[in-house]
């Protein structure tokens, strides 16, 4: 991860420990009943991975949301941001204008500011943030005050009440140059085909420029559902489009079995104060996961990186190492092949597949065809290291 960008969040989590009495009030909470708030609401997200439905959250759990899950998710969209970056795909105003539908505490507005405070690439940001929950759109608006004073980054918020579930997407606003839909669209009712219609309907709200990024848990059957939702719109060949993350623009490979669904990693180590609630509670501290996908109303894709399409694909493993060789798993044009290269084959041409990590985008010389590459000696591989800012990518498995 860039130096300066978690120089930033270390920062902000020292800015909510310290501010987190005042916001709270009799809502706070610390030690043991704070852990208690933790394991409860992270059983309540886990719900949907039994099929139990959506997650509804309660005013007792305010603490545990922004002094553990906040932390935990701010950075989600930063990934999301860096590969618009890569491709020059930011808006050109200084002024970010975004639409925060489901915005809860404002995590996915703040992965945006201090991913544009590290990159220097907008100074302010004008955020209608639309949520059901009062209380937290209270902690949003006081907490954004804060962020602007220490960060630098002018955060303006506008807030509206909106039932993302039930209420009809209105008086939201249009020529948004972002709309951030983070955890919001696995708890909609309805069908697939339901939540693909309702994400046509926020796109309508993005200016031409604009994308619309949907961050989701890295859960096995909320994942594939989002495969499902980004597959019916690919089938609509019209806006929105997927600019990521898919270089392939055929359906979802990981559909295929039922055990196979893609989610995004992120190598952080949450610091110490979160970190230590995280072990207490037999949480994760560190490999932060997600799902996502960006959409625009525009054709701009992260395929721009590579130079012809069907010779690359994006890897979506670690290097797997075994005797005499390496492997990786990938996602392309082709399909999920995987690619193989023997030791003894290994040469200045190809040994960048070596140094590959979830989530970069490689391109062959030829073609990707077949279940399986083995490359040989004078086989080119060129490499798209990914921005330092940005997730990996990884395919889960059981």
């Amino acid at each position: 991860m860039d130096r300066r960008l978690l120089h930033l969040f270390e920062g902000l989590v020292d800015c909510v420990e310290r501010c987190a009495p005042s916001l709270l009030g009799p809502n706070d909470a610390r030690g043991k009943r704070l852990a208690e708030q933790v394991a409860y609401q992270s059983a309540v997200y886990n719900r949907m991975e039994e099929g139990l439905g959506p997650s509804h959250t309660t005013g007792d759990a305010l603490a545990a949301r922004l002094r553990f899950f906040l932390p935990r998710d701010v950075l989600k969209s930063t990934g999301p941001l860096a590969e618009l970056a890569a491709v020059g795909a930011l808006p050109t105003s200084r002024t970010w204008r975004v639409l925060d539908i489901g915005a809860g505490l404002g995590a996915t507005t703040f992965g945006a500011a201090l991913f544009a405070v590290a990159t220097k690439s907008a100074d302010a940001i004008e955020v209608r943030a639309a949520d059901r929950d009062s209380r937290a759109l209270d902690v949003f608006e006081r907490l954004a005050d804060e962020v602007s004073r220490v960060f630098g980054v002018g955060i303006r918020v506008d807030r509206v009440s909106l039932d993302a579930m039930r209420d009809p997407l209105v008086d939201l606003g249009r020529d948004h140059d972002f709309v951030f839909a983070g955890l919001v669209l696995n708890e909609l009712d309805g069908s697939e085909e339901t939540r693909a219609e309702w994400l046509v309907a926020l796109s309508q709200r993005l200016a031409g420029h604009g994308s619309l990024i949907v961050i989701e848990p890295a859960l096995r059957l909320v994942s594939r559902s989002l495969h499902v939702v980004r597959d019916l719109l690919t089938a609509r060949q019209s806006s929105p489009h997927v600019f990521a993350p898919c270089i392939r623009s055929g359906p979802c490979p990981m559909l295929a079995r039922e055990r196979d669904w893609c989610h995004e990693e992120m190598a952080v180590h949450l610091p110490e104060r979160v970190a230590a609630l995280a072990r207490q509670v037999g949480l994760r501290e560190q490999r932060l996961t997600y799902s996502y996908l960006t959409l625009r109303r525009d054709h701009r894709s992260i395929a721009e990186l590579v130079t012809v399409r069907d010779h690359a694909v994006r890897v979506v493993s670690r290097v797997l190492r075994s005797k005499g060789k390496i492997e990786v798993h990938t996602c392309g044009e082709q399909g999920a092949p995987r690619l193989m290269l023997l030791d003894r084959e290994r040469t200045a041409e190809n040994e960048a597949l070596a140094e590959t990590g979830r989530g970069t985008i490689v391109e062959l010389g030829q073609p990707v065809t077949g279940d399986l590459v083995r490359l040989g000696r004078a086989d080119r591989v060129r490499v798209w290291r990914q921005n330092p800012l940005a997730s990996t990518h990884t395919a889960g498995r059981r």
